[in-house]
Protein backbone atom coordinates (compact mmCIF):
# COMPACT_ATOMS: atom_id res chain seq x y z
CA UNK A 1 0.00 0.00 0.00
CA UNK A 2 2.79 2.41 0.87
CA UNK A 3 4.50 1.72 -2.45
CA UNK A 4 1.25 2.49 -4.27
CA UNK A 5 1.08 5.85 -2.50
CA UNK A 6 4.58 6.63 -3.72
CA UNK A 7 3.69 5.71 -7.28
CA UNK A 8 0.38 7.63 -7.31
CA UNK A 9 0.74 10.95 -5.46
CA UNK A 10 -2.85 11.64 -4.39
CA UNK A 11 -2.04 15.26 -3.63
CA UNK A 12 -1.69 15.98 -7.34
CA UNK A 13 -5.25 14.79 -7.92
CA UNK A 14 -6.66 16.61 -4.89
CA UNK A 15 -4.97 19.87 -5.85
CA UNK A 16 -7.29 20.31 -8.83
CA UNK A 17 -10.35 20.23 -6.58
CA UNK A 18 -8.99 21.89 -3.44
CA UNK A 19 -5.51 23.51 -3.51
CA UNK A 20 -5.24 23.55 0.31
CA UNK A 21 -6.18 19.88 0.55
CA UNK A 22 -3.60 19.09 -2.10
CA UNK A 23 -0.90 20.89 -0.08
CA UNK A 24 -1.84 19.05 3.12
CA UNK A 25 -1.74 15.70 1.36
CA UNK A 26 1.60 16.57 -0.22
CA UNK A 27 3.08 17.30 3.20
CA UNK A 28 1.51 14.15 4.64
CA UNK A 29 3.07 12.18 1.80
CA UNK A 30 6.45 13.57 2.84
CA UNK A 31 5.99 12.11 6.32
CA UNK A 32 5.08 8.72 4.90
CA UNK A 33 8.08 8.77 2.60
CA UNK A 34 10.34 9.65 5.53
CA UNK A 35 9.50 6.39 7.29
CA UNK A 36 9.82 4.40 4.07
CA UNK A 37 13.20 5.99 3.37
CA UNK A 38 14.43 5.00 6.83
CA UNK A 39 13.27 1.42 6.35
CA UNK A 40 14.67 1.17 2.82
CA UNK A 41 18.09 2.26 4.06
CA UNK A 42 18.09 -0.50 6.68
CA UNK A 43 16.85 -3.18 4.30
CA UNK A 44 19.70 -2.24 1.93
CA UNK A 45 22.02 -3.73 4.56
CA UNK A 46 19.87 -6.85 4.92
CA UNK A 47 18.61 -5.79 8.34
CA UNK A 48 15.22 -6.89 9.62
CA UNK A 49 13.76 -4.01 11.60
CA UNK A 50 12.01 -6.38 13.97
CA UNK A 51 15.35 -7.90 15.00
CA UNK A 52 17.20 -4.67 15.78
CA UNK A 53 18.66 -4.55 19.28
CA UNK A 54 18.05 -0.81 19.52
CA UNK A 55 14.83 1.00 20.38
CA UNK A 56 14.45 3.62 17.64
CA UNK A 57 10.90 4.76 18.36
CA UNK A 58 11.99 8.17 19.67
CA UNK A 59 14.52 8.60 16.88
CA UNK A 60 11.84 7.84 14.27
CA UNK A 61 9.53 10.45 15.77
CA UNK A 62 12.34 13.02 15.68
CA UNK A 63 13.03 12.16 12.05
CA UNK A 64 9.42 12.84 11.16
CA UNK A 65 9.59 16.17 12.95
CA UNK A 66 12.82 17.00 11.14
CA UNK A 67 11.22 16.10 7.82
CA UNK A 68 8.30 18.40 8.57
CA UNK A 69 10.57 21.32 9.39
CA UNK A 70 12.91 20.70 6.51
CA UNK A 71 10.24 20.58 3.84
CA UNK A 72 7.68 22.99 5.29
CA UNK A 73 8.47 25.92 3.00
CA UNK A 74 10.12 24.12 0.13
CA UNK A 75 9.02 23.76 -3.48
CA UNK A 76 8.05 20.08 -3.66
CA UNK A 77 8.29 19.78 -7.44
CA UNK A 78 11.99 18.82 -7.37
CA UNK A 79 11.38 16.16 -4.72
CA UNK A 80 8.47 14.67 -6.65
CA UNK A 81 10.55 14.66 -9.80
CA UNK A 82 13.44 12.92 -8.01
CA UNK A 83 11.04 10.22 -6.78
CA UNK A 84 10.79 8.80 -10.28
CA UNK A 85 14.57 8.51 -10.74
CA UNK A 86 16.45 5.30 -11.24
CA UNK A 87 19.69 4.72 -9.36
CA UNK A 88 21.70 5.60 -12.47
CA UNK A 89 19.81 8.82 -13.06
CA UNK A 90 20.21 9.83 -9.44
CA UNK A 91 23.96 9.26 -9.56
CA UNK A 92 24.19 11.36 -12.72
CA UNK A 93 22.18 14.14 -11.07
CA UNK A 94 24.37 14.02 -7.97
CA UNK A 95 27.47 14.56 -10.08
CA UNK A 96 25.78 17.48 -11.85
CA UNK A 97 24.52 19.12 -8.64
CA UNK A 98 27.85 19.63 -6.83
CA UNK A 99 27.48 23.43 -7.12
CA UNK A 100 23.81 23.48 -6.02
CA UNK A 101 23.67 22.50 -2.35
CA UNK A 102 19.85 22.64 -2.15
CA UNK A 103 19.45 20.22 -5.04
CA UNK A 104 22.26 18.04 -3.72
CA UNK A 105 20.55 17.74 -0.35
CA UNK A 106 17.27 16.72 -1.99
CA UNK A 107 18.99 14.05 -4.07
CA UNK A 108 20.91 12.63 -1.10
CA UNK A 109 17.74 12.37 0.95
CA UNK A 110 16.10 10.66 -2.03
CA UNK A 111 18.99 8.20 -2.33
CA UNK A 112 17.92 6.52 0.91
CA UNK A 113 14.77 5.27 -0.80
CA UNK A 114 16.48 3.82 -3.87
CA UNK A 115 18.22 0.46 -4.05
CA UNK A 116 21.57 0.68 -5.81
CA UNK A 117 23.11 -2.31 -7.63
CA UNK A 118 26.43 -3.58 -6.34
CA UNK A 119 28.23 -2.16 -9.39
CA UNK A 120 27.32 1.44 -8.46
CA UNK A 121 27.68 1.32 -4.68
CA UNK A 122 31.35 2.28 -4.61
CA UNK A 123 30.63 5.35 -6.74
CA UNK A 124 27.69 6.32 -4.52
CA UNK A 125 29.74 5.78 -1.35
CA UNK A 126 32.46 8.10 -2.65
CA UNK A 127 29.94 10.89 -3.32
CA UNK A 128 28.29 10.45 0.08
CA UNK A 129 31.61 10.37 1.96
CA UNK A 130 32.70 13.62 0.30
CA UNK A 131 29.38 15.25 1.19
CA UNK A 132 29.59 14.08 4.81
CA UNK A 133 33.13 15.33 5.32
CA UNK A 134 32.36 18.64 3.64
CA UNK A 135 29.14 19.49 5.47
CA UNK A 136 29.18 17.56 8.77
CA UNK A 137 29.75 20.78 10.74
CA UNK A 138 27.22 22.88 8.83
CA UNK A 139 24.88 25.12 10.82
CA UNK A 140 22.16 24.92 8.13
CA UNK A 141 19.29 22.72 9.31
CA UNK A 142 18.40 21.33 5.87
CA UNK A 143 22.05 20.47 5.20
CA UNK A 144 22.37 18.63 8.52
CA UNK A 145 19.22 16.61 7.71
CA UNK A 146 20.88 15.63 4.41
CA UNK A 147 24.14 14.75 6.19
CA UNK A 148 22.18 12.36 8.41
CA UNK A 149 20.69 10.74 5.30
CA UNK A 150 24.15 10.55 3.71
CA UNK A 151 25.60 8.83 6.79
CA UNK A 152 22.83 6.22 6.89
CA UNK A 153 23.08 5.43 3.18
CA UNK A 154 26.90 5.52 3.18
CA UNK A 155 27.18 2.92 5.92
CA UNK A 156 24.31 0.87 4.47
CA UNK A 157 26.03 0.42 1.09
CA UNK A 158 29.61 -0.02 2.33
CA UNK A 159 31.15 -3.45 2.71
CA UNK A 160 31.24 -4.53 6.36
CA UNK A 161 35.00 -5.04 5.94
CA UNK A 162 35.35 -1.29 5.40
CA UNK A 163 33.78 -0.30 8.72
CA UNK A 164 37.21 0.59 10.08
CA UNK A 165 37.30 3.64 7.78
CA UNK A 166 34.55 5.20 9.89
CA UNK A 167 37.04 5.81 12.70
CA UNK A 168 38.10 9.09 11.08
CA UNK A 169 34.49 10.33 11.09
CA UNK A 170 34.39 9.89 14.86
CA UNK A 171 37.61 11.77 15.59
CA UNK A 172 37.25 14.63 18.05
CA UNK A 173 37.93 18.21 17.06
CA UNK A 174 34.78 19.24 15.22
CA UNK A 175 32.86 22.27 16.42
CA UNK A 176 29.28 22.75 17.57
CA UNK A 177 26.68 20.61 19.29
CA UNK A 178 25.50 19.17 15.97
CA UNK A 179 28.61 16.99 15.81
CA UNK A 180 26.92 14.97 18.58
CA UNK A 181 24.02 14.34 16.19
CA UNK A 182 26.48 13.07 13.60
CA UNK A 183 28.17 10.80 16.14
CA UNK A 184 24.79 9.34 17.01
CA UNK A 185 23.99 8.58 13.37
CA UNK A 186 27.38 6.98 12.67
CA UNK A 187 27.44 4.84 15.82
CA UNK A 188 23.81 3.79 15.44
CA UNK A 189 24.49 2.60 11.88
CA UNK A 190 27.66 0.76 12.94
CA UNK A 191 25.55 -1.22 15.39
CA UNK A 192 22.94 -1.97 12.75
CA UNK A 193 25.53 -3.07 10.21
CA UNK A 194 27.12 -5.42 12.72
CA UNK A 195 23.73 -6.75 13.81
CA UNK A 196 23.12 -7.79 10.19
CA UNK A 197 26.64 -9.14 9.59
CA UNK A 198 28.32 -9.92 12.93
CA UNK A 199 32.09 -10.53 12.91
CA UNK A 200 33.37 -14.06 13.41
CA UNK A 201 36.52 -13.13 15.39
CA UNK A 202 37.44 -10.62 18.09
CA UNK A 203 39.14 -7.24 17.69
CA UNK A 204 38.96 -6.95 13.89
CA UNK A 205 38.77 -3.11 13.92
CA UNK A 206 40.93 -1.88 16.84
CA UNK A 207 41.16 1.77 15.62
CA UNK A 208 37.40 2.12 15.24
CA UNK A 209 36.97 0.39 18.59
CA UNK A 210 39.33 2.91 20.20
CA UNK A 211 37.19 5.79 18.96
CA UNK A 212 34.01 4.14 20.24
CA UNK A 213 35.66 3.43 23.60
CA UNK A 214 36.82 7.05 23.87
CA UNK A 215 33.32 8.35 23.17
CA UNK A 216 31.72 5.94 25.64
CA UNK A 217 34.24 6.87 28.34
CA UNK A 218 33.76 10.60 27.79
CA UNK A 219 29.97 10.44 27.84
CA UNK A 220 29.76 8.14 30.86
CA UNK A 221 31.22 10.87 33.04
CA UNK A 222 28.79 12.17 35.70
CA UNK A 223 28.97 15.70 34.29
CA UNK A 224 28.02 14.51 30.80
CA UNK A 225 25.71 11.52 30.93
CA UNK A 226 22.79 13.51 32.33
CA UNK A 227 22.75 15.80 29.29
CA UNK A 228 20.39 15.30 26.38
CA UNK A 229 21.52 12.59 23.89
CA UNK A 230 24.87 11.94 25.58
CA UNK A 231 23.54 8.88 27.41
CA UNK A 232 22.08 7.58 24.13
CA UNK A 233 25.42 7.91 22.34
CA UNK A 234 27.22 6.27 25.29
CA UNK A 235 24.78 3.36 25.19
CA UNK A 236 25.10 2.92 21.42
CA UNK A 237 28.91 3.05 21.65
CA UNK A 238 28.98 0.29 24.25
CA UNK A 239 26.56 -1.82 22.21
CA UNK A 240 28.65 -1.31 19.06
CA UNK A 241 31.80 -2.42 20.91
CA UNK A 242 30.01 -5.58 22.00
CA UNK A 243 28.63 -6.22 18.51
CA UNK A 244 32.09 -5.86 16.96
CA UNK A 245 33.52 -8.20 19.62
CA UNK A 246 36.05 -5.68 20.83
CA UNK A 247 37.88 -6.58 24.02
CA UNK A 248 38.25 -2.83 24.67
CA UNK A 249 34.73 -3.01 26.09
CA UNK A 250 36.12 -4.74 29.17
CA UNK A 251 38.13 -1.64 30.12
CA UNK A 252 34.91 0.37 30.40
CA UNK A 253 33.31 -1.76 33.13
CA UNK A 254 34.42 0.56 36.00
CA UNK A 255 32.95 3.59 34.19
CA UNK A 256 29.70 1.72 33.52
CA UNK A 257 29.33 0.67 37.15
CA UNK A 258 30.20 4.19 38.30
CA UNK A 259 27.24 5.55 36.32
CA UNK A 260 24.72 6.94 38.81
CA UNK A 261 21.71 5.92 36.70
CA UNK A 262 20.67 2.36 37.55
CA UNK A 263 18.17 2.41 34.69
CA UNK A 264 21.00 2.99 32.23
CA UNK A 265 22.96 0.03 33.62
CA UNK A 266 19.92 -2.25 33.54
CA UNK A 267 19.06 -1.31 29.96
CA UNK A 268 22.69 -1.81 28.89
CA UNK A 269 22.71 -5.28 30.44
CA UNK A 270 19.51 -6.22 28.56
CA UNK A 271 20.83 -4.94 25.24
CA UNK A 272 24.23 -6.61 25.61
CA UNK A 273 22.55 -9.90 26.53
CA UNK A 274 20.58 -9.77 23.29
CA UNK A 275 23.74 -8.97 21.31
CA UNK A 276 25.58 -11.84 23.01
CA UNK A 277 22.82 -14.24 21.99
CA UNK A 278 23.07 -13.12 18.35
CA UNK A 279 26.86 -13.38 18.02
CA UNK A 280 28.28 -16.39 16.15
CA UNK A 281 29.42 -19.15 18.49
CA UNK A 282 32.96 -18.53 19.72
CA UNK A 283 33.82 -19.81 23.15
CA UNK A 284 36.44 -17.24 24.13
CA UNK A 285 34.61 -14.07 23.08
CA UNK A 286 31.24 -15.33 24.33
CA UNK A 287 32.92 -16.05 27.67
CA UNK A 288 34.38 -12.57 28.23
CA UNK A 289 31.25 -10.79 27.01
CA UNK A 290 29.06 -12.90 29.26
CA UNK A 291 31.42 -12.09 32.10
CA UNK A 292 31.16 -8.36 31.34
CA UNK A 293 27.36 -8.56 31.29
CA UNK A 294 27.17 -10.39 34.60
CA UNK A 295 29.58 -7.89 36.19
CA UNK A 296 27.34 -4.90 35.45
CA UNK A 297 25.90 -3.59 38.70
CA UNK A 298 22.15 -3.30 38.17
CA UNK A 299 21.18 -2.45 41.75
Amino acid sequence: MAEQMLEKPLEQIAHHQDPMLGLKLKKRGRYIRSTLVKKAGLLESGIDLADLPFDDALAAKKELASSKLSYRDRDYSAVEQAHEMTSGELLKSLHASHSNITRQCELIIESERIRFPQSTREELASILETFIRTYRDSSEFDVIVAVGSAIRKYIAVMDVRELGSLASLLESGHNGTLSLEMELEVIKMIGRKLAARPPTTDDQEPILASQLARIASDYLRPSTISKDKFSTVAMLSLEALAAMRSSQLKDLLPAVNACSYAGFRRQLQRHLTKIDEQLPQNGESRSWLAGFISAINVT
